[in-house]
């Protein structure tokens, strides 16, 4: 079969992105990628990542893929412009931060994407003053379907306590919206959760239109654990998983 689109996370964090899309477009074959049975992407060397990533992008495209999203920031920091269908979400993020028109924002993201620095420079180039945070266990935690725990409202209190005075937040890592409630009582009063994924549901958008007319189901492919990851899907992002397929590649 044919996949107009497969969405690439290192786990469930790109479910954000599948429910947009299958919001809209109810029938067209989507294929939905998980990597948790690898290192972390954000503790692998860039070398490593990327090369994780090509083998990655050849068994997508083996198994029928159009176009590739990653929908991860720490996996599209190693995106390159010259792979074919291939898009990150790193632009978008830009464009979602400076479409919202903020003087200053509070990052949240992963240990590679805080440490990388590339949205600190591309909205301090903006003119938007930036601070930044790592929140690596948060992801983590929403990978096991925690979402309401002790555990998950310690981390963000700890991790919150210096940017309790921005007005906005980036949400770098598409764990994180699913922690947005924990995330606000953390946050002063009418704080702004920014949420790339919907600038990144429409970059694609369009192109989802040539397919509309395509009929097909979801198919869910990990190489990690089967059943941790239609627990946490369901928990964490309300997305009923019926099958998954573990790969090894």
């Amino acid at each position: 079969m044919k996949y107009p689109i497969a969405i690439i996370d290192y786990g469930i964090g790109g479910l954000g992105l599948y429910k947009l899309i299958r919001k809209k477009f109810p029938k067209i074959p989507l294929l939905y990628f998980s990597d948790s049975g690898e290192v972390p992407y954000g503790k692998l060397s860039r070398a490593r990542l990327r090369s994780r990533l090509e083998k990655v992008f050849e068994f997508l495209i083996e198994q029928g893929a159009e176009k590739i999203i990653v929908a991860c920031h720490a996996a599209s920091s190693v995106v390159l412009s010259s792979d074919k269908n291939v898009a990150g979400l790193r632009s978008q993020t830009v464009k979602a931060v400076v479409n919202t028109g903020p003087k200053s924002v509070g990052i949240i993201g992963g240990g590679r994407t805080i440490r990388s620095g590339y949205y600190r420079r591309e909205l301090n180039k903006a003119g938007i003053k930036t601070s930044q945070r790592v929140g690596q266990r948060l992801s983590i935690l929403v990978e096991r379907g925690e979402v309401d725990t002790l555990a998950v409202d310690e981390a963000i209190s700890k991790i919150m306590r210096p940017l309790r005075d921005c007005s906005t937040i980036l949400l770098a890592c598409t764990h994180y919206p699913v922690l947005s409630d924990v995330i606000l009582k953390h946050a002063s009063k009418g704080t702004k959760l920014i949420d790339p994924v919907d600038e990144l549901y429409k970059s694609v958008r369009s192109e989802l239109k040539k397919f509309s007319g395509r009929n097909g189901g979801s198919v869910f492919m990990t190489t990690g654990d089967v059943d941790l990851m239609k627990a946490a899907a369901r928990k964490a992002f309300g997305v009923n998983i019926a099958n998954v397929k573990r790969v090894v590649i």
